[in-house]
């Protein structure tokens, strides 16, 4: 089977519905993937796949190597905002106001959770656990999520404004970005936030672990 892209490579989803790969080095597009009839809002790689959640609420699989169909994770009822993978799992969060929980292989859903109560907007977890998973949403707040029960295992609270992206630190560690300008870094052992991030910026939408501890953010309206 064809395998993940090269480390040089980069691939890009767009709300045009078509997946291109680029050459980091020349910063040429190598490949197009052909677009679906749906708008695409955020993807992930998994073996020789690009996961992408879609505009219909729907999480649609196809092969890197030709962009034919392979596989569709179906119960979300509004646009996909976040995806998150693990070697038997697939998390993702949705303008519905639920995560839900998928088994990788089949699509089934194993878990739908509306604890939120609003759009959610960030669905992420940390490599070396994957026993749990983390969200965020409208709500303002950040949760901790048991993967396999789909229990709440902690809800934490510090943000003004809804939570627009996670980045994972490190095993138990998150750091949540926001509309309200900040990010605040978590400990799902602790009660409240251990660090706050305070960026002479407009609100963080991406954030990025580039390399020593060194966080890389994106902001914008």
């Amino acid at each position: 089977q064809p395998p993940r892209p090269p480390p040089q490579e980069l691939l890009t989803t767009s709300r045009d519905g078509v997946v291109m790969a680029w050459d980091m080095q020349s910063g040429a597009c190598t490949r197009t993937l052909k677009s679906f009839s749906v708008l695409a809002h955020c993807a992930t790689v998994v073996g020789d796949c690009i996961l992408q959640g879609c505009d219909d609420g729907v999480i649609r699989a196809r092969k890197l190597c030709d962009g034919a169909p392979a596989r569709e994770y179906v119960g979300h009822e509004d646009r996909i905002s976040s995806v998150w993978v693990t070697k038997t799992h697939l998390c993702s969060g949705s303008f519905d106001d639920s995560v839900r929980v998928f088994k990788l292989e089949t699509g089934e859903c194993q878990h739908t959770l509306y604890e939120h109560e609003a759009r959610v907007l960030a669905v992420n977890g940390v490599d070396r656990q994957p026993e749990v998973f983390w969200s965020g949403g409208d709500d303002e707040r950040v949760r901790v999520w048991d993967l396999e029960t789909g229990a709440c295992l902690r809800t934490f609270e510090g943000h003004t404004a809804e939570v627009t992206v996670l980045c994972p630190l490190a095993p138990h560690m998150m750091v949540s970005g926001s509309a309200d300008r900040t990010a605040l870094v978590w400990d799902s052992r602790k009660e409240t936030s251990i660090s706050r991030i305070v960026p002479k910026a407009d609100r963080i939408t991406a954030m990025c672990m580039v390399s020593n501890g060194v966080l890389a953010l994106g902001t914008g309206s």
